[in-house]
């Protein structure tokens, strides 16, 4: 998950990441977590993520260093989902 967050956030060297700006193109609410999980979701994986990644992503609260669309970007991208072979 560590991996997953780093490259949300742009904290992997010649990475950078928007994240903010991408959820809101997309036509999410970066502020809000369930809007970024389920835009994420329907975008990116093609409403592939479970129900239950959908309500853990959805739980992150606002505050700290890291926005909330950073934190639910990194979610997304280190669930069970993303573990398929």
């Amino acid at each position: 998950m560590n991996f997953a967050l780093d490259l949300a956030a742009g904290a992997i060297a010649g990475v950078s990441a928007d994240v903010r700006g991408m959820v809101s193109r997309m036509g999410g609410n970066a502020e809000d977590a369930r809007s970024v999980a389920s835009t994420i979701s329907a975008r990116i994986f093609g409403n592939g993520l479970s129900a239950s990644t959908l309500a853990a992503a959805s739980r992150v609260a606002p505050g700290g260093p890291v926005s909330v669309a950073v934190r639910v970007t990194g979610l997304c991208l280190a669930g069970p989902e993303m573990l398929a072979r």
